[in-house]
Parts: C-alpha cells; structure tokens; sequence
C-alpha cells in the first residue's frame, strides 16, 4: 500500500487540531481549533480521569508487549519472576539490532535487515519483513507497531505483512511511539498525534503547549518526549509543560508548568508517579501521576536510563547505579559504574542490569549480568562474560530473560543445559 502523507491525512478531515488553555488539576475547559474556528471538545472528558484502575491495554496480559516492557514505559514487571542466576543457561540466540516485545509466545524484534518475528519457545523465525526498516515494536490487538524514521507502521502479527503506514512528510524527528488505547501516540517534528491501531487515521493531533501560567515566561512549546500511558490518559511534555491527556479527543486532564530544557528522553507513568527528565538530562522531576504536583527532583551528574515500579526507582549516570524510593525522591543506595549503566529492569523485588566494561578501577562490575535486591542494592548473584554470553537486557517475559550479547539476541531460562545454544 502506499505510503499516509501528513498533508494527506490532513485533507481527509481525519485530523482534530487541538488549542490548549491551561489546567492545573483536574479537568478544566479546553478549546479545540480544527480550522473553521473554536469548537467546545471539553464536553466529552472524563472528570474521573486519571484513574490507575484503567489499563492502557486492558486486553493485553504480557509482561512486556512494548520496547520498554508497557506502555508507561516503566521497564518494570511488578510480579515478575525471580530467576536464580546459578540456574540460568542460555537456550537460543538469534540476530538482532533493537529492542523488544513479548507478546502470545513471540518475541519480535529488529535486525539490520528489518523486522523479525521469532518463537519464544526455542527462537525459530516465525516471519521476516525485509521491506520495512523500523525499531520499537508494541504488541496491540492483532498489529505490532513500530517507529520509523518517518513516522509509524503496523504489522500484521500473523505474517508481518504491512497493516498501515503513517509518514510525514518532512520528518525531521520522530520519538518512540507508545501504544494504548486504541491509538499509538507519538511525536513527529514537535506534534503530538494520536493515530487509530486499526487503519492509522490520525484520531487527533496537537501542535504545541501555550504557556498562561503567571509564573511562567509567556511562550508556545512543541511536544519533545516519547509519550507515556497509563491510569486511563497519555503523559506527555513540551521542553516547559507536563500533561495528562484523554486519549479519546486529547483533551488536558492536568498540566504542570515548569522550566524544562529542550530533552528527547521518554516519560516514565506508571500509578504513582510521572518521571520526567529535568535540566538537559540530569535531574529528574517526579510528578505526581493523579494531579501533576511535583513531589521532588531526583539529581544526578550525567545523563541516564530509568526504570519505575510502584515504589522505588532505578538509575544509572556516568558514575553509578542508583536505586531510591519514589515517595523520598532521593538516590538511598548507589553501585560505582564506567558510564555504562543503564536498561535495568525491576522485576519483583529485585533489579537485573547489565555492567559493561570498567575503565581502570573504577567499577564494582566488569562485563557482568548482575541481581539485586532493589530495596538497597545488595548483590543477590553475578554473572560473568567470561561463564555465559550475558550482555544488557532487553526483555523479561515469563521465566525467560532476553539479552543482546554482541549484536545477537540470547534467551536465558533456568534448569537447561548450558550448551542449550
């Protein structure tokens, strides 16, 4: 099929243009613009919103349908299952280049070549589309969506043929989707659009945040993050705003004005809280997910990766490996690193992260899958390059840990010979 257009999406009358007027806390009237004048969109939003009771994906009961292991982009699984590293052995690889999702006993991912579906049990190759070059996948309803240098395409799951395509045109930059409600939200040049699973018709789309707040530098802001899901709304940012969205029309459930810097990273959701990347990359403002309070920032030296559970976080800088709780907003353990922490996943009660290799002697770890206990980060077990091809981890699905081990995706499960690849 051919490729969606942005001009052409627009000319269907698909799109709804939404203007924004500001909202603190709770719903408030919003204005909506889509090109013939104001229109009142308000009169459909859920006052009851954001409610952690309603799931993203309620169909979906995986541990990690997206790249980022759920739509809140939490890279966590909250009773996930404890591995014993003693007993874990490699059963399969197979080439990669990307992230993944686990999703009905497949596991899809990319490759140099482009998109792979591949069977969880033993890693034998399902279906290849080498036509599409595209990363990120998202498991919904029948389709995998994943991002492209242009915009969105959906896959058909059973075959990986193409659903849909979204591009637009220019496309300049394009963040990581998230997928929820029907939709994948994502941001193309600096709008936000919400674009329907089954067809990619364009649901809504919203162009930028104006500013009223009298404490704030009065300005218009273009959208900047991936996008985040959860308790019934999207999260999304401008470089100086933080929003709660109804994914039906993408009206403001809450926002919150703050001074941000110009940052791509994702928005981390999930019940309790809203993380977002404050002051190009180093501190991290936590939010509150139901209101959009700022409950404390989190300061770090470097930029980072970050993963959430109900409780506490992880976080890694140039420098180390942090863990702390949500409700403190403070780093309480830290394990020393060579800028090369990052794309841990809280699983339970414990934290699995891959150390690459340390510079001289600084670094706990060298080249090591390591367990720990996410309440003070104390070493539960280590697993060598040197004993297993361990690398960091991309996915954890059941009793199976994925990792890529120098460009080859390698499935770990317990109680399997070791020369189970």
């Amino acid at each position: 099929m051919g490729k969606w257009q942005r001009r052409s999406f627009l000319a269907t009358g698909a799109a709804l243009s939404i203007g924004v007027g500001l909202v603190s806390s709770g719903a408030g009237d919003v204005d909506a613009d889509d090109g013939d004048g104001p229109s009142d969109v308000n009169a459909s939003l859920d006052t009851d919103l954001p409610d952690p009771t309603r799931q993203p994906n309620a169909t979906m009961n995986e541990d990690w349908a997206s790249y980022r292991g759920d739509a809140g982009q939490t890279r966590c699984i909250a009773d996930g299952h404890d591995f014993d590293g003693e007993a874990l052995a490699p059963v399969w690889s197979a080439d990669h280049d990307g992230s993944v999702a686990v999703a009905d006993d497949t596991v899809y991912t990319s490759t140099a070549d482009g998109v792979v579906a591949l069977d969880a049990g033993d890693g034998a190759i399902v279906w290849e589309n080498t036509d599409v070059l595209a990363h990120d996948p998202a498991v919904a309803d029948d389709v995998v969506c994943l991002t492209t240098d242009e915009g969105v395409v959906a896959l058909d799951r059973s075959d990986g043929g193409v659903r849909w395509e979204a591009s637009f045109d220019p496309a300049d930059s394009v963040t990581r989707h998230t997928v929820a409600y029907d939709a994948a939200f994502v941001v193309v040049d600096g709008t936000l659009y919400a674009l329907e699973v089954d067809d990619g018709s364009i649901r809504w789309e919203r162009e930028s945040v104006t500013l009223e707040s009298p404490a704030s530098p009065d300005g218009t802001f273009e959208f900047a993050r991936a996008p985040a899901a959860a308790n019934g709304v999207v999260y999304a940012a401008t470089p100086r705003t933080v929003l709660a969205l109804e994914p039906e029309a993408g009206n403001e459930v809450w926002r919150n004005e703050e001074v941000y810097q110009d940052v791509e990273s994702p928005i981390h959701a999930n019940a309790s809280a809203v993380v977002v990347d404050w002051w190009s990359d180093i501190d991290l403002g936590v939010h509150d997910a139901q209101t959009g309070e700022v409950n404390g920032l989190i300061t770090l030296e470097t930029d980072h990766e970050v993963s959430i559970d109900q409780d506490v976080y992880t976080t890694g800088d140039a420098f180390n490996l942090y863990g702390g709780s949500l409700e403190e907003c403070e780093n309480e353990w830290e394990v020393p690193c060579a800028h090369n922490a990052g794309q841990a996943v809280i699983c339970g009660e414990t934290i699995y992260v891959y150390f690459g290799r340390a510079e001289g002697d600084w670094g706990e770890y060298d080249e090591e899958l390591v367990a720990l206990n996410k309440d003070d980060g104390t070493e539960k077990w280590a697993i060598s390059t040197d004993d297993a091809p361990v690398g960091y981890v991309r996915a954890i699905s059941g009793d199976t840990l994925y990792v890529d081990h120098d460009g080859e995706l390698v499935a770990f499960r317990e109680g399997v010979p070791e020369d189970g690849c």
